[in-house]
């Protein structure tokens, strides 16, 4: 994969069955912790690279 951190993070969210309305307020305000795990575990299943400061990138990207 190919794509921004953020990008990786909301598809995978949406594969584990996380809500757009919900993905759309993680990118307002910030991923819980329980999913950043989840995510992370994920990510590292399917052989993508993503590590905690993804999550932090794509916080501050949303927030400008």
């Amino acid at each position: 994969m190919n794509q921004k951190p953020w990008k990786i993070i909301d598809e995978i969210a949406a594969d584990l069955g996380v809500s757009e309305n919900n993905r759309r307020v993680w990118r307002q305000r910030r991923t819980p912790d329980k999913w950043r795990l989840k995510i992370v575990r994920e990510a590292e299943r399917r052989g993508v690279a993503l590590d905690e400061r993804a999550f932090d990138r794509r916080f501050a990207e949303a927030r400008t």
